[in-house]
């Protein structure tokens, strides 16, 4: 890769192999701009990532098991 295609600004180099226009458009990022890019949020993250609702499913499910042994465990003790 020539010196010259390394200190190419961002816009101009992101177009060379993509036949796009050179020039950046309204929606791109204005020079003096970073793009940072951020890892997925909360739970998503990780070897087996789960998205929101099925957390939120998992963890009803849990609560609701509990409420159940509870409840069970009360009834017997007031059969007694």
């Amino acid at each position: 890769m020539p010196a010259d295609e390394k200190s190419e600004p961002v816009a101009e180099a992101s177009a060379v192999g993509s036949g796009a226009p050179a020039t950046p458009s309204a929606s791109a990022p204005q020079a003096g701009y970073w793009v940072e890019e951020r890892p997925d949020p909360g739970l998503a993250r990780g070897k087996y990532a789960w998205p929101d609702w099925g957390i939120a499913v998992f963890g009803g499910l849990i609560v609701a098991l509990g409420v159940v042994h509870l409840a069970t465990r009360y009834h017997r003790s007031r059969k007694r």
